[in-house]
């Protein structure tokens, strides 16, 4: 493994505090992309001890920018900006706890020209699914 995964996520994501909902990469190869997030108390997206499903769609979307900034990184190009064109499939089984530790994973499912598009997941450390979607990014060129 290449010494940028444990490098700063914010190299890798164009969001920033208060939005960032990935801590660091596990694993990033083209076909996938492993995060970890923990979820904290005050977190923007945290309503009452939970955190709400928007949080947990924007956590696999940032799991796949932030493995698509890594690539970029480690061909020595510029980090691109990608935006969510479609969600589907979208099935929130749960909302995770304060506390929890999120093990995010997407992996490519097509890919033409500047549109991808992915499958996502979120678990946690006992592999409970949170949330599963299908996404189509399109990246800035």
């Amino acid at each position: 493994m290449d010494s940028f995964i444990n490098q700063e996520i914010t190299q890798f994501i164009p969001q920033r505090k208060p939005f960032i909902l990935v801590d660091k990469l596990r694993s990033c190869v083209p076909e996938e992309t492993n995060s970890i997030f923990e979820i904290k108390e005050n977190h923007l997206l945290v309503d009452g001890q939970y955190l709400l499903a928007g949080g947990l769609v924007e956590n696999m979307a940032q799991t796949a920018a932030a493995g698509t900034g890594y690539l970029n990184r480690l061909a020595g190009e510029e980090v691109k900006r990608g935006y969510i064109g479609a969600i589907k499939n979208l099935r929130v089984y749960a909302r995770p706890m304060v506390g929890t530790t999120l093990y995010t994973r997407s992996f490519s499912i097509n890919k033409v020209l500047n549109v991808t598009i992915i499958k996502a997941e979120v678990r946690n450390e006992e592999n409970f699914l949170y949330a599963e979607c299908e996404m189509k990014i399109f990246l800035e060129e």
